[in-house]
C-alpha cells in the first residue's frame, strides 16, 4: 500500500489475486476506517463467499473446480493421442451474490410492513 502513502489514496480499482491476499487487504482497511472507500472497485481472483457481507461490493472470479477435477480424471482415464490444451472458464460472481439465504426471496414492501 505504498501508493496510498505517496498519493494519499488507493487506486480507483484494486484487483487481488487470492483469498489470502484479500484477507490481508481487509486487515489494511481496518487500520484505515476513516478513509472513504465508497468509490473503490474491488475485485478478487478467488471465491470469497463472506465478501457478500462486506459494506462495499467485491467482484469475484470463481474457478470451476468441480469441472477442472472431472476433466483431469477424464484425461487420466482416456488419455488423448496428442497433447492439447483444455480451457475451463471461470465464473464471474457479481457483488453481494455469493451467498443466498431464506430472506433473499422476501420483498420489502412498505404497504405490507417493513422487515
Amino acid at each position: 500500500m505504498r501508493r496510498r502513502e505517496r498519493v494519499g489514496r488507493l487506486p480507483r480499482a484494486v484487483f487481488i489475486n487470492s483469498a489470502i491476499n484479500f484477507e490481508g487487504f481487509l486487515r489494511f482497511l481496518t487500520d484505515h476506517r476513516s478513509d472513504d472507500f465508497s468509490g473503490q472497485v474491488i475485485g478478487c481472483f478467488d471465491y470469497v463467499p463472506f465478501a457478500s457481507f462486506l459494506s462495499f461490493p467485491v467482484i469475484m472470479i470463481r474457478q470451476d473446480a468441480e469441472r477442472m477435477v472431472a476433466t483431469a480424471f477424464d484425461l487420466l482415464d482416456h488419455p488423448p493421442e496428442s497433447p492439447g490444451i483444455v480451457v475451463i472458464p471461470p465464473q464471474l460472481v457479481p457483488p453481494r451474490t455469493a451467498l443466498t439465504g431464506p430472506l433473499d426471496e422476501l420483498e420489502d414492501d412498505p404497504r405490507k410492513g417493513a422487515l
